[in-house]
C-alpha cells in the first residue's frame, strides 16, 4: 500500500531531479568568467593597461581610469557612472550601450570609439579627441 502512495511521490521527484540537472548543465554552457559582469567600482586603475581587453557588462562606477590605456577594449554594455577617465586612451574601445553618466572625460582619446547606444546624461567631454566616434 505504500509503494501505491509513494510511486506519483518519487516519479515526480525524478522529473524535478532532471529538470535540475537540465537547469544546471545549461548554466555551466553560459560563460562565468571574470571578464564578465565583474565589479570594480571606486578602484583606482590609473595608467593601467587594458588595451584589447574583453571588459564587457562589467561594472566600474566611480572608478579611476586617469591615463589609463583602454585602446581597442571591448566596453560594451559598462557602467561607468561618475567614473573619471580623463587623458584617458580609448581609441576604437566599443562602447555600444554603455552608461557613462556623470562620467569624466575630459582630453581623452575616444577616436573612433564606438558609442552607439550609449547612455552620456552629464558626461564631461571638455577637450576629448571625438573623430570618427
Amino acid at each position: 500500500m505504500l509503494h501505491l502512495i509513494l510511486r506519483p511521490f518519487l516519479h515526480a521527484l525524478r522529473r524535478v531531479a532532471f529538470c535540475f540537472a537540465l537547469i544546471s548543465l545549461l548554466a555551466l554552457s553560459h560563460d562565468v568568467s571574470p571578464a564578465h559582469a565583474t565589479q570594480y567600482d571606486k578602484v583606482n586603475l590609473t595608467a593601467e593597461d587594458f588595451s584589447g581587453q574583453d571588459l564587457r557588462g562589467n561594472s566600474f562606477v566611480q572608478t579611476i581610469f586617469r591615463k589609463a590605456n583602454l585602446s581597442g577594449a571591448n566596453l560594451s554594455e559598462v557602467s561607468m557612472f561618475g567614473a573619471n577617465a580623463n587623458l584617458a586612451n580609448l581609441e576604437g574601445a566599443d562602447l555600444r550601450y554603455a552608461t557613462l553618466d556623470s562620467a569624466q572625460f575630459r582630453r581623452a582619446n575616444l577616436k573612433n570609439a564606438n558609442l552607439e547606444g550609449a547612455y552620456a546624461f552629464r558626461t564631461n567631454f571638455e577637450g576629448a579627441d571625438v573623430e570618427g566616434a
